[in-house]
């Protein structure tokens, strides 16, 4: 037999495996996230600004998330009632911070209720249309309204359900589980 055939054959064994393993490596640490949610603006207005001033802001990008309250689906377009919160550096809403106010976010497709559903996480980035004036209770409340470009709903967080604490676990025990409760 060949021995160029034979030092080539096993070269290529284990080469493949390890090519194999970067590319599934590399393809497993990529971002599913779209790249405008990913990126902040620069000079983008916050929520307040655009309250105060709406005028000013019109047709301006925005990049803005936070928790749906309510999805409303029209004859050609869904709208999203939003809470907004302050957006992390890849743009995930950061719940444990103090709310912005509410905004519209506005879709010109159908939008599931089951999926887009109340308490979801969610981030948007289009262009300011205008502002709506909405009741909140006897409270008149100016949403600013958003064409929506790109959004992200943000998979739910599972807590960890740890049942025994860490010191149950014995590494020298196989197998490694705790015992079963009767």
């Amino acid at each position: 037999m060949n021995t160029h055939f034979v030092k080539r054959l096993f070269s290529l064994a284990w080469f493949s495996p390890v090519w194999f393993a970067l590319v599934l490596f590399f393809t497993a640490c990529s971002s599913q996230i779209p790249t405008g949610i990913k990126h902040a603006l620069t000079n983008a207005p916050t929520i307040d600004m655009v309250r105060a001033a709406p005028d000013d802001y019109l047709s301006q990008p925005v990049r803005w998330g936070g928790v749906i309250l309510n999805t409303e689906n029209k004859q050609s377009s869904s709208r999203l009632i939003i809470i907004a919160y302050p957006l992390s550096s890849n743009g995930r809403p950061l719940l444990n911070k103090a709310s912005n106010g509410r905004f519209i976010a506005s879709f010109d497709s159908f939008l599931e209720p089951h999926v887009y559903k109340r308490d979801s996480i969610i981030t948007v980035s289009g262009k300011l249309t205008q502002t709506e004036t909405i009741n909140i209770g006897e409270f008149p409340y100016n949403y600013p309204l958003v064409d929506v470009q790109q959004h992200f709903l943000w998979p739910v967080e599972e807590p960890l359900n740890n049942l025994y604490p860490l010191w149950w676990y014995d590494p020298f025990y196989w197998p490694r589980h705790p015992p079963q409760r009767h």
